[in-house]
This record gives structure tokens, sequence and C-alpha cells, in this order.
């Protein structure tokens, strides 16, 4: 089932991801700069990212979030995991869309669509590297602040709702 967010922001809308989203995924999460600044730096399989996919569509507590242009071209994807009234987020920009400030509209059309599909959640936390300054950039310039420093890793977090 697609959900679309009613509030289209800066020609991006977003839409919960389904299974024809599987491999534009799987390519994204395997593109050499996500995996730089991904938590989990190495490729993974299309056997490890099956498995994983299916788990996130079947969970109640994660979403995988596709942000679209107005024609229906992929951005990008964001991932809320919630846990009680705060969720992990974090996001990655189809290789082909980085560098043409697209990550805020796409973030902010998917916060929008959380916040409807969750409105308990009261927190965003999202975890950076230290090296990730495109991210850093991003996370601060959508009203995150930087709660935390672990050792190459920055905490952002933001108050929803």
């Amino acid at each position: 089932m697609d959900v679309v967010c009613n509030t289209v922001t800066n020609g991006c809308f977003a839409r919960l991801a389904n299974t024809t989203d599987k491999l534009d995924i799987f390519f994204w999460r395997n593109d050499p700069i996500t995996c730089k600044n991904s938590m989990t730096s190495r490729n993974v399989s299309w056997n490890e990212h099956s498995k994983w996919f299916e788990k996130m569509q079947k969970s109640n507590s994660n979403y995988l979030i596709i942000c679209s242009s107005l024609s229906g071209s992929s951005i990008g994807l964001v991932r809320f995991s919630k846990n009680r009234s705060n969720a992990k987020i974090s996001i990655n920009i189809a290789p082909e869309k980085r560098g043409k400030r697209l990550g805020q509209a796409c973030l902010k059309s998917s916060e929008i669509l959380f916040s409807k599909l969750e409105p308990k959640v009261k927190l965003l936390v999202a975890d950076v590297k230290k090296s990730n300054i495109v991210s850093q950039n991003l996370f601060t310039k959508m009203g995150f602040e930087l709660a935390f420093e672990h050792s190459d890793i920055y905490t952002f977090q933001k108050s929803i709702g």
C-alpha cells in the first residue's frame, strides 16, 4: 500500500516503500559513498538485503519511506526505527540525485508522513559519522541539534509533534 504525504515539500512527496523499491534500495545501499557514510560500511549481498527488506516490511516499528519528485522519479530513502516515543532516522539520497539539494525536501516530507503514521513519537535521533559533513549539515539545517559525541559519531536530536 502506498501512502502519499498530503503535503508536497519543494516538489517532493513521500510514500511507504514497497516491493518495487527493493532493487533501487539495494543499489543505493551498496553505492561507495553510501557504504563510506553508513554505520555498516561493507557491501551487503542481495540475499542479506532481501531478508532485511522483508523484515522491515513486516515490522510495526520500522518505516522505509521513499521520497519522489512530482514526476515520480525516486529521490531517496528515509528510514525510521520507532522505540516508544522516539525514533532513529537515517537518510540515503539516490546516487544520481546527490548534489541537487533535494535532501531537505526529502527529509521534511518524510518527517510529515512519519508523524501522521506515528503521532506519539516526539523525538527523532540521527547518528552521523563525524566524517559525513553533508549529513551533519542537512540534519542541522532541518532543526536537529547535536546531543552527543561518541568516538567517531555525532548524535543529533529533534523534538517533533
